[in-house]
């Protein structure tokens, strides 16, 4: 889901992704919040799975497809009425002994092919 309660976050909780972060607990509630990706769009599916790290017996690893459609405003982009569909990505969510979630690791792609979201061209 597009959710989060921040009761299950650590006081010391990180949000960490390739491009944002780490971002406090304080800084991600704000920043999630603000975006309203139900708002955008309603019919926003992950479609995760899931896989206890053998090593790490504390981190969950969750690989998502997200699908959806655009039919809200999304910040300040318009609804354009496109379906989405995202390449597949691994996130990782690491847990302490209270079972409290202090480190979630978001929006690794692992295959760019896959969907029909495109990243912009960047020469290098």
């Amino acid at each position: 889901g597009a959710g989060f309660d921040s009761n299950c976050l650590a006081d010391d909780f990180q949000f960490v992704a390739p491009i944002v972060g780490p971002l406090s607990k304080k800084e991600f509630m704000q920043a999630f919040g603000s975006f309203k990706l139900r708002d955008a769009v309603p019919d926003l599916a992950d479609n995760s799975w899931f896989q206890v790290d053998p090593l790490e017996p504390n981190r969950v690893w969750f690989f998502s497809r997200a699908t959806g459609t655009h039919t809200g405003p999304l910040m300040a982009i318009a609804a354009t009425g496109k379906r989405i569909e995202m390449p597949p990505q691994a996130q990782s969510m690491l847990f302490n002994e209270k079972g409290e979630c202090y480190t979630l690791t978001v929006g690794y792609c692992m295959d760019k092919r896959i969907g029909n979201t495109e990243a912009p061209d960047i020469e290098i």
